[in-house]
């Protein structure tokens, strides 16, 4: 797990759901998609879930986490 990705899990659990523009006040100095690309890692890995769609999308810790 790289450093941004257990920044914004980190996020996610403490306060329930992390979105793509509290992830850009998190890693202020990682561009959109690199942002979007954590993101979709931590999806993939089973360790957040997204929900919604498009700019409405939130991504929440994985319930069997």
């Amino acid at each position: 797990m790289t450093a941004d990705q257990a920044v914004l899990l980190d996020y996610a659990v403490r306060e329930g759901l992390v979105s793509l523009a509290e992830a850009a006040a998190l890693l202020p100095e990682a561009s959109r998609r690199t942002r979007q690309r954590t993101l979709r890692a931590l999806v993939d890995a089973g360790l957040l879930r997204d929900v919604g769609a498009g700019r409405a999308t939130r991504y929440v810790p994985a319930s069997d986490r």
